[in-house]
C-alpha cells in the first residue's frame, strides 16, 4: 500500500505536478508531468526531489513566481517541523532553512 499527498501543479509550469509519496518507504517530495505522454521525448516518469532517510515531508508549498518550492518536514513523531526550499525543482538541490529540531515552524 503507498500514500500519495499534497498535490499540486507548478505555478510557472502547470504541465509538472509535485506530491509527497512513500513509494521508497519514507514520505519524500516528488514531481512528475501532469500529461501522461511523452514531451520531447521525455518518457512518463517520477523525479524525487527529496532523498531523507529519518525525516518526513509534510507539506509542499509551490512558488507563485518560479519553480520554487518551500517544504515542511519533521523527524517522525516529533511534528517539530523544519523548513526546507528547492530554489529550482528541475536544477538545484534542497536547502534547510532552519535547523532547530527542538521548535515547531508553522
Amino acid at each position: 500500500m503507498r500514500t500519495y499527498a499534497n498535490f499540486n501543479f507548478l505555478k510557472m509550469d502547470p504541465s509538472w505536478i509535485i506530491y509527497i509519496a512513500d513509494t521508497s518507504d519514507q514520505l519524500t517530495l516528488w514531481r512528475q508531468r501532469a500529461d501522461l505522454s511523452p514531451i520531447n521525448g521525455e518518457p512518463y516518469a517520477s523525479h524525487k526531489l527529496t532523498n531523507f532517510i529519518n525525516v518526513t515531508v509534510r507539506r509542499a508549498f509551490p512558488s507563485p513566481k518560479d519553480n520554487s518550492i518551500i517544504l515542511f518536514a519533521d523527524y517522525p513523531g516529533t511534528e517539530n517541523f523544519q523548513i526546507y526550499r528547492i530554489d529550482d525543482v528541475f536544477n538545484s538541490w534542497l536547502e534547510q532553512i532552519t535547523k532547530n529540531p527542538k521548535v515547531r515552524h508553522e
